[in-house]
Formats: structure tokens, C-alpha cells, sequence
């Protein structure tokens, strides 16, 4: 179990990052966002409802056409799981996990753990060609 301050400081910078990272998205991706939100009320792999982020199963920077494309996203925690940093990009933001939409199948069908998940996503993860910190 992480303590409340390194987890507070998790969520603070991966808030910043998601907010930082509007001025360069799409003007339809706050739409796009909330509209995930909406449908996925719950992150995909623990169910938590707390600080839910969108998550782009492949980068957009990337591949920019996935941007807004509804199929490449997917919900994900920043609450006590920490579902975001630790499956969707195996414990580095500088990393993004190929398997993000696998992994959460996984563990809703209970084929995985969480914690099993958490690491084989760390060990998955591909760093990404350029900085985003």
C-alpha cells in the first residue's frame, strides 16, 4: 500500500498532465471526454468512481486520427488503485501499456488480479518516443 502523501502526489500530477495536455488536443476533445465519462461512469479495471481520467488505448500523439475516436479510449482511475498510472502506463507516464483494453478484461473476468495486472503492465510497458512529462 503506497502512503496518502505519494498517492495525493500521483494524483496531483496526473491532473496537471491531463489539464496541461488540453491546450494541444482537439477543441472537440472536452466533449469527447466527458461523453466517455458519461457512459463509463467507473474505471475499467478496479470499478472505482473517484478522479476517472480518459485514457487513449494508443497515443494520440502517435497516432493523432485515435484522438476522438471513442474505440481507442478507455476509463481509467486515479483513486486508490491508481489504475491510470500503474496499468495504463506500467507505473511510468513516459510509458503506455499496449494491453490497457486486455488487462482490464482480465481482471473483470477475474482471470487476473489487479495486482497480477499492475505487474505484468509494468513489465509490457513501451516508453513513448517523446518526453510528455
Amino acid at each position: 500500500m503506497i502512503t496518502p502523501i505519494i498517492h495525493a502526489l500521483r494524483v496531483a500530477h496526473a491532473v496537471v498532465r491531463e489539464h496541461a495536455k488540453l491546450i494541444t488536443r482537439s477543441s472537440k476533445w472536452g466533449s469527447i471526454r466527458k461523453a466517455a465519462l458519461k457512459t463509463y461512469p467507473q474505471c475499467a479495471c478496479c470499478g472505482d468512481t473517484a478522479h476517472l481520467q480518459v485514457h487513449h488505448q494508443v497515443p494520440f500523439h502517435l497516432h493523432p486520427e485515435l484522438e476522438l475516436d471513442p474505440k481507442n479510449l478507455i476509463v481509467l482511475c486515479m483513486g486508490k488503485n491508481e489504475c491510470h498510472l500503474l496499468i495504463g502506463h506500467g507505473n511510468n507516464f513516459k510509458k503506455y501499456n499496449p494491453y490497457i483494453a486486455a488487462d482490464a478484461m482480465n481482471i473483470c473476468a477475474g482471470s487476473e488480479t489487479i495486482e497480477e495486472v499492475k505487474t505484468s503492465a509494468k513489465k509490457n510497458a513501451i516508453f513513448l518516443p517523446i518526453s510528455l512529462s
